[in-house]
């Protein structure tokens, strides 16, 4: 077998080039229906694996940020893989589902596999988001650093009459009966949902109901949402059960 097509055969095919049952196959809904297949590029990124997207593709972004502010131009899949602790057959893998990115003898140049990766992350845009709940998560989320990044933050909600009023970092906190006409008027399609248990589910429903498309939740607690809602769970607890799992069974 070639050395290259053996390094970069995507996880979404065997041997055989058949799908793998593992990836999720966006293009089923197109059988039967009429329409023309997808292209070769769409194909392609219908089969990509969910973990890639969830959790390597943000981490090989905030690599190459740091490299691109290093001055680097270059760099292989070899010191790549290196600097973020994942191996280099898997770097190329997961980016050969989007394109031909690195040159034989030269590696990837930072600054255009950046600007790529933004476009796949959808982040070569600035999202509008807004943050229902000031409690101490709700506060250290107002003033983390990273929301800077291509998220403008356009209100802070709750319902406590004591908060209602104050200030958190540059932001004064507003009633949660105003939620709805600000994401309307601002267009707004992400919210931070960081309220109590009790809450949680009744916020998200107001939170879909005014056109909310995406949720990122740490409340404890899972909640429903229409199907054209996307809700990602971000429980601290969760993830430290997951931790102690992978250190009792020595996973990575």
């Amino acid at each position: 077998m070639d050395k290259d097509r053996g390094e970069n055969m995507t996880e979404a095919e065997d041997r055989n080039g058949r799908a793998m049952p593992e990836m999720e196959d966006l293009t089923r809904t197109q059988r039967g229906s009429g329409k023309r297949g997808p292209t070769r590029r769409q194909l392609k990124t219908s089969l990509i694996p969910k973990t890639a997207i969830r959790k390597r593709l943000p981490l090989y972004l905030r690599c190459l940020t740091y490299l691109h502010q290093m001055g680097i131009e270059n760099i292989s899949s070899q010191n790549f893989g290196e600097k973020i602790g994942i191996d280099p057959s898997q770097i190329r893998r997961d980016l050969s589902y989007f394109g031909d990115f690195g040159k034989q003898g030269v590696g990837y140049n930072v600054e255009n596999l950046l600007h790529e990766l933004k476009t796949i992350l959808g982040l070569n845009q600035r999202w509008k988001v807004v943050l229902v709940g000031v409690g101490n998560l709700g506060q250290a989320l107002v003033n983390y650093s990273g929301l800077q990044y291509n998220f403008d933050l356009m209100g802070v909600f709750d319902t406590d009459p004591e908060k209602i009023g104050s200030k958190v970092g540059d932001h004064e906190v507003q009633d949660i009966k105003k939620v709805s006409s600000t994401i309307q008027k601002n267009g707004v399609k992400l919210a931070i949902l960081a309220v109590p248990k009790a809450a949680a589910q009744e916020v998200g429903d107001i939170l879909a109901a005014s056109g909310i498309k995406g949720i990122l939740n740490f409340a404890p607690v899972s909640i429903r949402a229409p199907g054209n809602v996307i809700v990602h769970n971000a429980d601290l607890s969760f993830e430290l059960q997951n931790l102690v799992f992978s250190l009792i069974y020595s996973l990575k």
